[in-house]
């Protein structure tokens, strides 16, 4: 009996095609189609999808339908006995229960390789499947990162004007594994040089976002100065808790918020607004930050 784990990605595979390049390196490289969040329910526009696997022991591909071939001898943990359907399990838990890509628990393909491919226990090795339609792979290796289909630069604008709160999956910092870096980053070049085409709900997500990774990767985007800057100039009084909010993420955040360029009424009504507050001890550096830029004129 095998039994799957679903990963816990962004996607749902939908795919006839499945293509497998193994690289020499010990990498492999599988691209597949199927369905973000958003287009999930009417299951009309497909994006590809390439994982990739690093460490490679060993490659299997099957050019049969997984489930028909192996009726029941698998079993699909998480996924059956829920009170919830399966759009509404990704939309509050930001990962597809069933996406088609499983980790095999207790293998006993695994277990007999090991003492070949690891025997000194040092590679952590995974064994991973991956369900086409009529064709599967199964994959050992000890870790993988997946990458959406780049857009082209039309494409990029397109969402940025249409962007609305339901499309912050593909632009969130995940902290468990951040999937959408490279989508968010696209976004970003775009947006810093055109401010005017984004929305306050794009602009606000992307700083945050951008405060969470800095977080999670003790580094920080090039640009994050902007969009803290955005983030007040769309909302100084309105925002500020969540400008706030991102500047204290790290040290970096804190650092970068503070290369801001306000006018003076701006500044003078966040100063006002920060010494209204109670709770002086939580915002005694923002007042300073902001009484300094006041003083610099």
């Amino acid at each position: 009996m095998l039994i799957l784990k679903p990963e816990k990605v962004n996607f749902k595979i939908s795919t006839t095609n499945l293509l497998a390049k193994y690289i020499e390196d010990a990498k492999v490289e599988i691209i597949v189609e199927g369905f973000l969040i958003n287009d999930y329910i009417e299951r009309k526009k497909y994006t590809e999808f390439s994982i990739e696997f690093n460490t490679v022991a060993e490659l299997r591909c099957k050019s049969v339908n997984f489930g028909e071939t192996n009726y029941n001898s698998f079993k699909i943990i998480d996924v059956k006995n829920r009170d919830i359907d399966d759009y509404n399990f990704w939309l509050n838990n930001e990962y597809c229960i069933d996406s088609g890509f499983y980790k095999v628990e207790k293998s006993k393909w695994l277990n007999e390789m090991n003492p070949i491919y690891d025997p000194n226990k040092n590679l952590n090795l995974k064994h991973f499947l991956i369900e086409g339609y009529d064709s599967y792979v199964e994959i050992l290796a000890k870790d993988y990162k997946v990458n959406i289909k780049k857009m082209t630069e039309k494409e990029l604008i397109e969402f940025i004007k249409e962007y609305s709160e339901s499309d912050i999956h593909y632009i969130k910092c995940n902290l468990e594994e951040d999937t959408n870096y490279d989508f968010r980053m696209a976004i970003c070049e775009i947006a810093k040089n055109d401010f005017s085409i984004c929305s306050d709900t794009l602009i606000i997500d992307l700083f945050i976002a951008l405060s969470n990774s800095a977080k999670k990767t003790f580094g920080i985007y090039k640009n994050y100065q902007l969009f803290a800057n955005e983030t007040l100039n769309r909302g100084h009084i309105k925002y500020f808790e969540i400008y706030l909010e991102g500047a204290t993420k790290s040290f970096d955040t804190l650092i970068a918020s503070g290369i801001l360029n306000l006018d003076r009424q701006k500044i003078i009504e966040i100063i006002e607004y920060l010494e209204n507050k109670n709770d002086k001890n939580k915002y005694e550096l923002m007042i300073s930050r902001f009484n300094k830029f006041l003083e610099k004129g």
